[in-house]
Order: structure tokens, then C-alpha cells, then sequence
């Protein structure tokens, strides 16, 4: 059976040298690898900005990092059945200064019948690669027991 040895305890040149040096110190004290790509919770973070295209053909980001998994977030008016989102990994999305040509996008549809000129699009983060969608008024999801009639998923590239 292969014995499970934690990655700072192998071998590897600069990093096992660093290592060293910090145990050897006379202060020194066990070292713990942090992952940037997770939270506190140990949970990954949703690496994506979502937005939708400005006047001058920009990313406008409209949900960032600090929108959590599971919350809704409100997006755009609700004026047909379809609406485009605009998304990226990259931070200058958020200074209104990158083309939406240089970001990816995904078509949001809803069924015809969930339609709703007085809703909004209201989206939710429910894994680093995916989000689900649904229209409804503002007022009806600010209700803690609120449940969306239609709720729909979409996996991002």
C-alpha cells in the first residue's frame, strides 16, 4: 500500500528549500498551503464575472465576485424570451473597458409562458462552471419563502 506523504514534505527544489528555511527558524512553525482559488469555507470560487454589453459595446459586469453560490442575484429586465450574457475570468471587464468581443457569451431562454415584463432575470452561482436562471418580480424574491416557477441551468466554457 503507497504511504500518503503531504506535499510539503516532498522533495522539490525551491519550494522544499522554503520550506526548510521557515521550519528551521528558531519561530518557525508547521507551513500551511493556501489554494487562491478557494474560499475560507474550502469551497471554489466562481471564477467568472457575468454582465451584459454597455453602450459602447464593453463588458458591463453586473454580478462579480462578491456575489456568493446560491444567492440570487438580479440581472436585467425581463423583455422577451431570450437575453444574452456576457462573461469572463478577466478583472479589467470590471473598469467597463473590455470589448465584449474578447469575452464569451451564452443565450439565457425562458419558455414563452414565464414571460414577465415587470420581472427581472435573476441569477444564481451553484458551482464554479455553472449558474441557474429564472424571471421573476423583485418583491416575490426578496421573500424568504419565495420558489421561483421555473428555474434554469446553464454550464459556462
Amino acid at each position: 500500500m503507497e504511504k500518503l506523504i503531504s506535499m510539503d514534505r516532498i522533495k522539490t527544489g525551491k519550494t522544499g528549500v522554503a520550506f526548510g528555511l521557515i521550519r528551521s527558524r528558531e519561530s518557525g512553525r508547521d507551513v500551511h498551503i493556501l489554494n487562491a482559488a478557494m474560499t475560507k469555507d474550502s469551497e471554489i470560487l466562481f471564477p467568472y464575472l457575468l454582465g451584459c454589453e454597455d453602450r459602447n459595446s464593453c463588458v458591463d459586469v453586473l454580478i462579480g465576485e462578491n456575489v456568493g453560490y446560491g444567492i440570487w442575484a438580479r440581472f436585467l429586465p425581463c423583455i422577451g424570451n431570450e437575453l444574452e450574457l456576457y462573461y469572463t475570468k478577466e478583472a479589467r471587464a470590471q473598469s467597463h473597458n473590455m470589448p465584449v468581443s474578447e469575452s464569451n457569451y451564452e443565450i439565457m431562454y425562458i419558455d414563452d409562458e414565464y414571460v414577465n415584463e415587470d420581472g427581472y432575470f435573476f441569477i444564481r452561482k451553484i458551482a464554479p462552471d455553472t449558474i441557474e436562471y429564472t424571471v421573476a418580480l423583485t418583491e416575490d424574491m426578496e421573500s424568504p419563502s419565495f420558489e421561483p416557477l421555473k428555474i434554469y441551468s446553464l454550464k459556462l466554457n
